[in-house]
């Protein structure tokens, strides 16, 4: 799929948003799925509690829901409600129950049967607490060194590029394109220098897939919050067009850890101000290596 296409896919969209809740707030969501007995016990979620369906038969209340989970801790958690696409009044029912007892984040999952085909993954790989978060749906990921390091996240997510925006973490996959930016999380850094081999690399995979490649890229440096952030950051205003502001909203809104340093907050402003243009001393001499 063209990566310009995936943001005007609402549902692939909020696909991509519920998978970074996943992540980002691991062990303190609380999923509710409707579904019957029967499909939930076919394939279902690890976090999944279902709910049964009997319980809609009256009217609903929440000690209905404490017999089979506990509700002391709704009001602080992030709720996840999914269900199948034809008991959409059920889940309404439960999301309005949840609002009158003062739950505040409500996240509503339908046609949980195609998400769960999506990260299929995700039903019985205990092996990953937890996986880089999807910037641009099927294509784009932002994560740490350990991520990038794990064998099984890279098969998962079908990794086929990587950015490697740190100074002494090593390649570790052969079978993997490399792009090395050595760069230090500091402010006085001149990570700008790196922008148009970060942006060539991630770009060029890109093109392949419209040509119809399935190349999928993961940008990490030690913790994904500074160096990888601000590269992602970068691509992205380049490649949409977009904002700092808007790109800074984007990658926050899917990776909450993300947070680049001030002196690469500055550098970002001033890619914006100079109209996405690359440096001229780096142009001249671009070189995308492909580090093994």
């Amino acid at each position: 799929m063209d990566p310009f296409d995936c943001f005007s896919d609402s549902k692939l969209v909020h696909f991509q948003l519920i998978f970074n809740i996943f992540q980002q707030y691991h062990g303190r969501t609380k999923h509710f799925e409707i579904r019957t007995t029967e499909e939930f016990q076919r394939h279902h979620l690890p976090t999944a509690t279902l709910v049964p369906l009997e319980i809609f038969t009256g009217s609903i209340r929440l000690s209905d829901i404490s017999r089979f989970t506990d509700t002391s801790k709704l009001r602080r958690q992030c709720i996840i409600i999914s269900f199948s696409e034809c008991l959409q009044p059920q889940a309404e029912i439960l999301r309005k129950l949840l609002l009158r007892n003062k739950c505040k984040e409500i996240h509503m999952l339908g046609d949980i049967e195609e998400f769960i085909e999506r990260y299929s993954f995700l039903i019985d790989d205990h092996r990953v607490k937890e996986y880089p978060n999807e910037m641009i749906p099927n294509f784009l990921y932002l994560g740490s060194e350990e991520q990038a390091h794990n064998a099984h996240i890279i098969q998962n997510l079908k990794i086929t590029h990587i950015v490697n925006a740190t100074k002494s973490s090593p390649n570790k996959f052969h079978e993997i394109k490399y792009c090395k930016v050595t760069v230090a999380d500091q402010e006085d850094e001149k990570i700008s220098r790196f922008f148009q081999k970060a942006y060539c690399f991630i770009e060029s995979a890109m093109h392949e897939n419209q040509l119809g490649a399935k190349n999928v890229v993961l940008v990490h440096c030690a913790h994904g919050v500074s160096r990888s952030a601000t590269l992602v950051v970068m691509f992205l205003m380049r490649t949409f067009g977009m904002s700092l502001e808007n790109s800074m909203k984007h990658v926050k809104k899917h990776r909450n850890k993300a947070e680049p340093n001030p002196g690469f907050i500055k550098q970002l402003e001033e890619f914006y101000c100079n109209r996405f243009k690359f440096s001229r001393s780096f142009a001249g001499n671009l070189i995308l290596q492909l580090e093994e």
